[in-house]
């Protein structure tokens, strides 16, 4: 079981983004690949978001999801077999509808596919490009899908 804490720190957020929402698409997720313990999800706004991609990433320039994981590897991550906490998914709304025009694509697929991703960077898996190649990519397009499906979408 997952359990899902999400904090609001922007005042403008999408109808697509509540927290109603964003529990349904983290609990299909976690059921999904077998994931238990804790999330926090906060929304921010895009300044603060590039103020913490500086200071993390060495980025200055804005992003739509930062993954803050407990545990470093896929080796180390114990959640699968205990409930723990797994870390914090920061999101910029405004990233994410950016996101949506730049890629042409729906907001609510687009607002999956950044909770999937930030998830699995929470579980262990990372990529080195954004190439479609890549095994963690693969695997969050295969998640997005699914939960499209599964939430009637």
């Amino acid at each position: 079981m997952i359990t899902i804490h999400v904090t609001y720190n922007d005042e403008e957020i999408p109808p697509g983004m509540n927290e109603q929402r964003v529990r349904s698409i983290c609990e299909t997720a976690g059921s999904l690949i077998d994931l238990n313990g804790e999330i926090d999800i906060s929304f921010i706004p895009k300044e603060t978001m590039r103020e913490l991609n500086r200071t993390y990433r060495g980025k200055d320039d804005s992003t739509d999801i930062l993954s803050f994981a407990t545990y470093d590897t896929e080796d180390d991550f114990p959640a699968i077999e205990t409930d723990s906490y797994l870390g914090e998914l920061i999101i910029s709304p405004s990233d994410v509808l950016d996101n949506c025009s730049y890629f042409s694509v729906d907001p609510d697929n687009e607002f999956i596919r950044i909770l999937v991703h930030g998830m699995l960077h929470l579980t262990g898996y990372d990529h080195e490009t954004n190439d479609d190649d890549e095994p963690m990519l693969q695997q969050q397009e295969r998640l997005v899908e699914l939960i499209a499906k599964e939430l009637d979408r």
